[in-house]
């Protein structure tokens, strides 16, 4: 699957994020996925969406062109490639495991820096960030030591 991956700063109103979602769909991608959240200005909000582009190299940029012509988007750069700070939020939660099971279970979690998320009705709630393929690798092995609920908040790109 090859992916592109933009960030956006847009105004924070409401539909904002709507019209990005519309220009992706009417171009026929998919939003493999979409976090936004006000910034450091309050009126604005900054998103970072990740697509699929299927084979097609100029995909990106005429996404990118589209979305700039928004009236709510103040910049939409494809950050593809670039140097930025980018992560994942998951959330986890393991249950069905014994005692052995839950020592190795830890070893995992403190291998991949992830720390215990709240208290625990039956199992062992854990939260970790880090680049995808990270938390993809964190999710598997996990999964080895039970039965695993996980929530991926999407990633988040900071440009350099």
């Amino acid at each position: 699957m090859n992916t592109q991956t933009v960030s956006l700063l847009l105004e924070n109103k409401p539909g904002a994020l709507a019209r990005v979602v519309g220009v992706l769909g009417g171009l026929g991608y998919n939003i493999v996925s979409l976090t936004a959240a006000p910034c450091e200005d309050p009126l604005l909000t900054r998103a970072t969406v990740v697509f699929e582009t299927g084979a097609d190299p100029k995909a990106c940029a005429r996404v990118i062109a589209r979305l700039n012509k928004l009236i709510p988007i103040v910049s939409a750069v494809d950050v593809t490639g670039q140097p930025v700070l980018a992560q994942e939020m998951v959330l986890a939660r393991l249950h069905a495991f014994n005692r052995e099971s839950a020592a190795a279970a830890m070893q995992v979690a403190h291998d991949f820096g992830a720390r215990i998320a709240g208290p625990a009705q039956a199992g062992l709630e854990l939260q970790a960030a880090a680049c995808p393929s990270t938390m993809d690798e964190f999710a598997s092995r996990l999964s080895r030591y039970g039965t695993l609920e996980l929530v991926r908040s999407g990633l988040v790109a900071l440009v350099s």
